[in-house]
């Protein structure tokens, strides 16, 4: 590189970068043998006498090396904290000598700092080592601890359950049975299968006997403890008339549609208590009557009631 260059490399900015600056140093293609941004920002110390450069400045020296048409040039800009540029100069070298043209960059950010560099000598520079951190000392925890977070309840779960139930109004008189089941459920939905037996019951003279057999698809929905179904329910009645010298048996469907309400207590991660009540309409209605008088014995009613109470067990 000619001397002559030498004197158009400054950025025509004298600026007080005691204050600070930052390096923005980038090598294009066919720079990868030029100094890294370590090198130039020591060359640069050395020249001004201390070390002028920052993580984070209001100033930045922006620096791209590249070579072009058989030459390397290094395009040298200021920048200041807006992103306007205040100076931009080409430096060139006749070769392939990037150590020369990084010497003459170095010199150029020099003057643009401080234009008296010319007139004294480089000086070694060391760059500042960071600070090192202090220990903290140790303090004894007087507040209470965090609170142990709640657990979150998987998205997808399966239930099986089983119940005792009483049922009010489906027979004769009130009649014992159980109910066992098994649901799927999503967050507070879900979606159960049930069978559940009654057992027979006899009307106040012994003539009729009545029990059921049935089975039920359960939709629910759970917020906290409460709970609130549907139920679609098909099944079979179970009937014995006894008359005075003939008895006979005999079956009739069963179908009912109905709602259910009930509370769910946890006693356990995966074990829960409760009690529901549960309301059916019935669709099919049986009238039993004397086969000698024709005379009706036993109707089943319109609606039926029953309240179940059991465990439930949940997983995951």
């Amino acid at each position: 590189m000619s001397p002559a260059l030498l004197l158009l490399v400054g950025l025509g900015l004298a600026l007080d970068a005691r204050q600070g600056l930052e390096l923005d140093y980038r090598r294009g293609p066919g720079a990868d043998s030029c100094p890294g941004e370590g090198d130039l920002k020591t060359a640069v110390a050395e020249r001004l006498g201390y070390w002028p450069w920052r993580a984070r400045a209001d100033w930045t020296v922006l620096v791209e090396v590249a070579q072009e048409q058989e030459r390397l040039r290094a395009h040298v800009a200021l920048v200041d904290a807006h992103g306007q540029e205040h100076g931009t100069r080409v430096l060139e070298s006749t070769s392939r000598d990037c150590v020369e043209l990084m010497a003459s960059t170095a010199l150029a950010i020099s003057i643009a700092v401080d234009p008296l560099v010319l007139m004294r000598p480089p000086v070694p520079v060391t760059p500042p080592r960071p600070p090192t951190r202090t220990p903290v000392p140790t303090v004894r925890r007087t507040t209470p601890p965090a609170p142990i977070p709640r657990r979150h309840e998987p998205a997808f779960h399966y239930a099986g359950y089983g119940r005792l139930v009483l049922g009010l109004m489906s027979a004769p008189r009130p009649a014992p049975g159980v109910l066992v089941g098994t649901a799927l459920g999503w967050r507070g939905w879900s979606l159960g299968l049930e069978a559940r037996w009654d057992a027979p019951v006899p009307t106040a003279d012994g003539a009729v006997g009545v029990g059921y057999l049935r089975a039920s698809l359960v939709p629910c929905f759970a917020a906290g403890w409460l709970q609130a179904c549907g139920t679609t329910t098909l099944g079979a009645t179970y009937v014995t008339v006894s008359q005075a010298w003939t008895a006979r048996a005999f079956s009739a469907p069963y179908a009912s549609v109905g709602a259910r309400a009930g509370l769910r207590v946890p006693v356990h991660p995966r074990l829960s208590l409760g009690a529901w009540w549960e309301a059916e309409g019935l669709l099919t209605r049986l009238d039993v009557r004397d086969t000698s008088t024709q005379r009706s014995i036993w109707m089943s009613p319109p609606v039926s009631l029953s309240l179940h109470a059991g465990p439930e067990l949940r997983f995951p």
